[in-house]
């Protein structure tokens, strides 16, 4: 494990390298993290019923790999003049034979880091990282990348309460991507900081959400080319959305009521009519809810499927090559993953179940091993590695990869951060306040 880089305030660091060897058992076991997280998403969530669907118990290898960069998802809508919910295929090297990354790199972060996006925030064309945080920081972070893999210059920007969850796009139609804050409190809000953003203090225009606000998006969802909002307001079970007028402002909250326990959101364009849907995991209920919105700005077509019990974090993609989004999401108490591929009719069949790591919160995707099939990336919370499931391209996924990380890895990106046509990537770890960039060499 690498040793910690302390920094104050971020103003300046240097990043420290730490082999990524492979071990035979999950290091740092946690028994402290269930109930602290989650007690109350917990309690309500023990008395769901069990699901049935088709179980499949991958063998577990640990190694190491290299990969290349083939395809990469993105939530992608209007507002940033992109196809949604489309995955860009741009092959620029052959599959490789074993999955392999640099030994990986660390950086200090604040108190708790909780979630991390990626964006261009001070507009210079390179990557950076973007992290919120599960503690009364009153900041996020932001790690400007380089383009060779380093995030030399840090900024903490000031925010409000527990800054919990981050989205990055373009807010004002300048081109330049803005980001949105997720503050988990009783009275919610979400802060807006319009690029670029490159200033250590920056405030942002507030607008008021429901209870605990714990994910947040941003896309065209009312078909208007300007960006909107929408908020998972996880303790009074609604979304609040705030419809964008184009030049950085929105409105006051729409609210909408869902399934127990709203935690996790991701927009895609999941029926192919060039309209931005997205997708709920409700943390009670063992089910995510599909809202295709037919760019009316109402929802006419909700449709939920069932999970395994605490669906916690969502991510898309083509995962069987029939030009339609799919969607997996990771259970959080049941230590699995649920993929489920879309029919293409506003429809999805049932949950195939995977194996993860114990406690699993986040989830990515990305092709990582350069055979233009997309694969799915589970950190395990309760110990401290991620894991890797190499898709077939057919909607299966293969043996699970684990490769180790700092202390209770919280959340997980990924993008090329060096620019050499690779995935790469970037996880949190709230046990040891630290951010490993993990660089791929295939």
């Amino acid at each position: 494990m690498a040793a910690n880089i302390k920094i104050s305030e971020l103003s300046s660091n240097k990043a420290q390298s730490t082999d990524n060897s492979p071990s035979s058992s999950p290091p740092n076991f946690r028994r402290d993290i269930l109930f602290r997280q989650y007690p109350l998403l917990i309690f309500g969530s023990l008395i769901g019923v069990v699901l049935s669907a088709i179980i499949i118990t991958p063998l577990l290898i640990n190694t190491n790999g290299t990969s290349s960069l083939n395809i990469k998802i993105e939530t992608l809508d209007r507002a940033t003049n992109m196809t949604p919910g489309k995955a860009s295929i741009g092959s620029v090297n052959s599959k490789c034979h074993q999955l392999t990354f640099a030994p990986y790199t660390t950086y200090s972060t604040l108190e708790r880091p909780y979630s991390i996006s990626t964006g261009d925030v001070n507009g210079d064309n390179i990557t950076d990282l973007i992290i919120g945080y599960n503690s009364w920081t009153f900041k996020i972070t932001i790690y400007y990348g380089d383009g060779s893999g380093t995030f030399s210059t840090q900024s903490s920007i000031v925010s409000d309460l527990i800054p919990i969850a981050v989205a990055v796009a373009d807010l004002n139609n300048d081109n330049i991507k803005d980001i949105a804050v997720a503050h988990f409190d009783y009275f919610g809000s979400v802060a807006v900081y319009l690029g670029p953003i490159y200033e250590n203090i920056y405030v942002p225009r507030t607008l008021s959400v429901g209870d605990r606000p714990y994910s947040v998006i941003i896309g065209d969802f009312d078909h208007d080319y300007n960006a909107d909002i929408i908020v998972a307001n996880t303790f009074d079970s609604t979304i609040s959305i705030l419809w964008g007028y184009g030049n950085g402002t929105f409105t006051a909250q729409n609210t909408v009521n869902t399934l127990n326990g709203p935690i996790s959101l991701v927009a895609a364009d999941f029926n192919n009519d060039d309209y931005l849907d997205f997708v709920i995991a409700n943390f009670h209920s063992s089910r995510i809810s599909v809202y295709f919105t037919h760019g009316s700005g109402v929802f006419p077509t909700i449709k939920s499927f069932l999970t395994r019990s605490t669906p916690r974090s969502i991510a898309i993609g083509d995962f069987n090559n029939d030009e339609y989004i799919d969607i997996v999401v990771v259970n959080y108490i049941n230590h699995t993953m649920s993929v489920l591929l879309n029919t293409g009719n506003d429809n999805f069949q049932s949950q195939m179940v995977y194996s993860t790591g114990e406690l699993p919160m986040s989830v990515a995707v990305a092709d990582l091993n350069g055979d233009t099939y997309l694969d799915i990336i589970v950190p395990s919370n309760r110990y401290s590695y991620f894991s890797i499931f190499l898709g077939y391209g057919n909607g299966y996924f293969g043996t699970e990869l684990i490769f180790n990380t700092d202390l209770w890895p919280a959340s997980i990106t990924v993008d090329d951060f060096n620019n050499d046509n690779r995935i790469d990537i970037a996880v949190v770890n709230e046990g040891d306040d630290t951010l490993n960039i993990f660089l791929n060499t295939c």
